[in-house]
């Protein structure tokens, strides 16, 4: 088992540092964070890193703790190569979300004249220090910061978020129409009592997923159940209104929520999916610490990404190429989370 947690974490860290998660510069969290992040101990955590600087990908400063080194990458000779900036997720963002993009785009960019420049490119005086030849931007930010973009003359795709300027590039999933699927499937299987736990109500995701369970009722001529509307907070308050309310399934619009609601459940006594059936939005294939298959609704990220760096360099190398808006369909993977009240029909 040791040598197991010591090969996640390490392969863990690697891939962030490698696909340009954390960049040169960057500290990583401090060694009692990242016990309670990968659950491990410390002696594995010192192990990892010790071999990490021994790879010459970090280096331990003192008082200031771990930080990423930087490590050139060669460009091709004699060919003109496009920079093309991709924007940092945060390192506490959902790992399903942000290694399946840039994965795509990663895979998308061998053998082409293409560097990667990682940075968060959503602030303007980075755009102008680094000088990029394009972006891709991954981060769920909210339209308002989309709109920033209005005086960007280089090309830029949007990966989940729909500009009204018709001149960005975007590459989207509909989480409206997918969230209404999901809830439609559970409404199928019998239940009424559906419980929707949400972000805060500011958040564009957040709303346009909870619109989906909305329209889920409506559309099948229900009402929708809003006293069952929970927002993430305290895990007591969320195991109270379990328990107060009794919804017989649970929609989760993120898989950020996954670990709190587990425990509020645990905390109402209440077994899934015996007591309450879940379906989670967020590709939950891979969650190491959930011992059961949860059913999701998964987003195609990797082909978004790789189809993203394609348009881009397709977009720099024959300039009269117009913008691309392209609508994916996520999978609905229905696992041992949900079980049926009334036969399926």
């Amino acid at each position: 088992m040791p040598k197991l947690a010591y090969n996640v974490v390490y392969a863990d860290l690697l891939r962030q540092i490698e696909g340009g998660v954390i960049v040169p510069g960057d500290r990583l969290p401090s060694e009692n964070e990242l016990v309670k992040r990968y659950g491990v101990s410390r002696m594995t955590i010192r192990k990892v890193l010790r071999l990490l600087a021994e790879e010459g990908r970090l280096d331990s400063r003192a008082g200031v703790g771990w930080e990423v080194l930087g490590a050139e990458r060669p460009e091709p000779a004699g060919r003109n190569v496009w920079r093309i900036g991709v924007d940092r997720l945060p390192f506490y963002s959902a790992r399903s979300y942000r290694d399946r993009i840039l994965q795509g785009i990663q895979e998308a960019a061998e053998g082409r004249n293409v560097t990667l420049l990682y940075n968060d490119y959503w602030k303007p005086e980075l755009r102008r220090a680094d000088a990029p030849d394009a972006l891709i931007l991954q981060h769920p930010k909210e339209l308002e910061a989309v709109e920033e973009f209005r005086d960007w003359e280089k090309p830029v795709c949007f990966i989940n978020r729909r500009p009204a300027n018709p001149g960005f590039s975007c590459l989207s999933v509909d989480y409206v129409q997918e969230a209404k699927r999901a809830v439609e499937y559970l409404l199928r299987i019998g239940h009424r009592r559906i419980a929707c736990l949400a972000l805060s109500s500011n958040n564009y995701a957040s709303q346009q997923r909870k619109k989906g369970w909305r329209r889920a009722f409506s559309d099948n001529g229900l009402i929708p159940p809003k006293e069952l509307v929970f927002f993430a907070g305290n895990k007591t308050d969320i195991s109270e209104m379990l328990l107060q309310h009794r919804p017989t399934a649970v929609f989760l619009t993120f898989a950020s929520l996954l670990s709190s609601f587990l425990l509020s459940a645990e905390r109402a006594k209440l077994r899934i999916p015996e007591d309450l059936s879940m379906i989670c939005f967020d590709d939950l294939s891979d969650i190491p610490y959930v011992g059961f298959p949860v059913s999701h609704i998964r987003m195609p990220l990797a082909t978004m990404g790789h189809q993203a760096l394609e348009h881009i360099v397709e977009r720099l190398e024959k300039p009269e190429t117009p913008p691309l808006h392209r609508m994916f369909e996520a999978d609905l993977a229905i696992n041992s989370s949900c079980r049926a009240l009334t036969p399926i029909f």
